[in-house]
């Protein structure tokens, strides 16, 4: 029989051994953000979940609760069930208590959302059965390390390199909210794979909290400066930097100016505290545009996987 409870600090080990083995080809993103999200289930926006074999008292499941854009939005993290206790419905058992800590702990949600890969036939089938539709998808170019010679990727897309300009989150949504949100589907921009409403809390949020910095590319306008493209740098504090470039529908050069500012950003933050481990995600439309990215980085882990789409999925909820 399985059991359903909140997670404890003392469940970490167990979570991250067995019941995480060989998730994302065993490059797993949950081993660098647990204490983090530890942090957060203190604050009291995130709560973690396992499901229990009552028989011998191991953890076969582990999914996560996380509100965001100040209480409207819900999404759920890092569903993983063992392989011999997969098509048992232990999923859906996880959702039922999760949808029931929601309901209690946060009753003014108004949309439940996910994101996944578009491959992941599985896991779109499960959002679907609770309800989700898909709404939006992003071609993803992803590297985990510096390019291996800087100065050609420089000289191969220079046409707006010098146009590149760091901002303020205050800055940003004073000078170009609008057009920030016209700029990104569904008005929501992607860290780590969470889509956050754009909104001068979240800008701000992540500023503060995660480090984030933000670079933009404007071009002359009828009515003032036009906002062309805009990417969100991340280095947060477990060490783990994640450089995101959004401009949707566009070619690789526009990702480009951004993308060599978040290398630089990258290296600074190395030189200052080590072990950072770069993470370099780049949504673009064109396989000739990625292929072009591609080969000025050097073959490591990311070439399992190092384009994909990401399934942006949602459920509006009834008052």
């Amino acid at each position: 029989m399985i059991a359903v409870r909140l997670a404890t600090p003392a469940d970490k080990n167990e979570i991250l051994g067995r019941l995480s083995e060989g998730v994302y080809s065993g490059f797993d993103y949950l081993a660098f953000v647990f204490d983090f999200w530890l942090e957060e289930v203190a604050e009291g926006s995130r709560h973690l979940f396992v499901a229990i074999d009552r028989e011998t008292e191991k953890i076969v499941a582990f999914d996560s609760l996380y509100v965001l854009d100040q209480g409207k939005t819900a999404i759920s993290q890092a569903l993983r069930v063992l392989p011999e206790y997969q098509g048992k419905g232990i999923a859906q058992q996880l959702s039922r208590e999760i949808d029931r800590v929601r309901k209690e702990k946060h009753p003014h949600v108004q949309r439940l959302r996910a994101s996944t890969g578009a491959i992941n036939e599985a896991s779109k089938a499960i959002h679907r059965k609770l309800g989700y539709v898909e709404t939006v998808q992003y071609r993803l170019f992803m590297m985990t390390s510096v390019p291996k010679d800087v100065t050609a990727l420089q000289a191969a897309f220079p046409e707006r390199l010098d146009r590149v300009q760091q901002i303020c989150a205050t800055d940003l949504w004073r000078r170009f909210g609008p057009q920030l949100e016209q700029l990104l589907p569904e008005k929501c921009f992607n860290v780590d794979w969470v889509p956050f409403e754009v909104s001068l809390a979240n800008l701000v949020h992540h500023e503060s909290k995660e480090c984030m910095s933000f670079s933009v590319v404007l071009a002359p306008g009828a009515d003032g400066e036009l906002l062309e493209s805009v990417g969100f740098h991340t280095a947060k504090h477990f060490r783990y930097a994640n450089h995101i470039v959004h401009r949707h529908g566009a070619d690789v050069a526009y990702a480009v100016p951004h993308l060599l500012y978040a290398i630089g950003h990258a290296q600074r933050i190395s030189a200052e505290t080590g072990n950072v481990y770069p993470v370099f995600e780049t949504f673009l439309d064109s396989q000739a545009d990625l292929d072009r990215l591609a080969r000025f980085f050097p073959h490591d882990f990311a070439s399992h996987f190092p384009f994909s789409t990401c399934v942006l999925m949602e459920k509006q909820l009834s008052a």
